[in-house]
């Protein structure tokens, strides 16, 4: 079981502690009630099983597995197939941003790990050098964080503002992405444009409307953005089935 030791220079941002190296043996496991760092093990082959707080995660091959600071975690090799991985300690401000991860197992590819021990090659900078390394490993595993947050912003810009006559330039803008980049998360990540999206939000909210006694086409359009009533009651239409006039009538309450 390598582990590199080196002189812990307390950087402030991402501050490497030690990394290391183990083939696990079937069933090898470890348990600690408290550490006060963060650990990133990379699973290279084999699979095992983490607890977490209680809760249980299956970790396989090219993936990455974090155990926080003052954390109660289990880990164990599986029976037929075990673990073998490398790891690295380390705390740091940086570090923090590892919290907002959804999941505690993140899918990454081995190129982000192969090199940690290399920094044995670099006697006297070994942080330094695992230093870079750790920058690059915590953007590739938090920028699908980012983007989600990017997607629950526009997300809440729309269903927000509906009701004005909303740009798509406008939406990028306010988030601060550029606006071709926007585009592309969002529909890769709710499988709709974001014209799509706030056409649904939008015939939602009227279809809310009418069930809430809302009976004047024309104020029923501009409450959610259309300027003009011809246009929203073939917009309802395309949307229902029915136009907006035989949605009152009949009382259809749409799903």
């Amino acid at each position: 079981m390598p582990e590199i030791f080196f002189t812990n220079k307390r950087f402030t941002d991402l501050n490497p502690i030690t990394t290391g190296y183990q083939k696990c043996e079937p069933l090898y496991s470890r348990s600690v009630k408290k550490i006060s760092y963060y650990i990133i093990h990379y699973v290279i082959s084999g699979m095992g099983t983490l607890v977490l707080e209680g809760k249980f995660y299956k970790v396989c091959k090219n993936q990455a597995f974090i155990i926080p600071p003052d954390t109660r975690f289990f880990y164990q090799a599986d029976k037929e197939n075990p673990w073998e991985y490398t790891w690295i300690n380390f705390d740091g401000k940086q570090a923090e941003q590892l919290k907002n991860l959804r999941s505690p197992v993140v899918s990454i590819d081995y190129s982000f790990f192969k090199d940690l021990l290399d920094c044995k090659d670099y006697p006297g900078q070994e942080a330094d050098f695992l230093a870079g390394k750790l920058f690059l490993i915590l953007v590739e595993m938090t920028k699908k964080t980012y983007m989600s947050n990017y997607i629950l912003m526009a997300r809440d810009y729309i269903t927000t503002y509906y009701s004005h006559d909303i740009k798509i330039e406008e939406i990028a803008e306010t988030i601060g992405l550029n606006r071709k980049y926007l585009a592309k998360i969002f529909k890769k990540s709710t499988g709709k444009t974001m014209t799509e999206f706030l056409y649904d939000v939008r015939m939602r909210m009227a279809s809310a409307a009418i069930a809430n006694g809302e009976k004047n086409i024309t104020s029923l359009a501009h409450s959610v953005g259309y300027s003009d009533p011809l246009f929203f009651s073939k917009q309802f239409k395309k949307h229902f089935g029915v136009s907006p006039t035989e949605f009152i009538k009949k009382g259809v309450i749409a799903e």
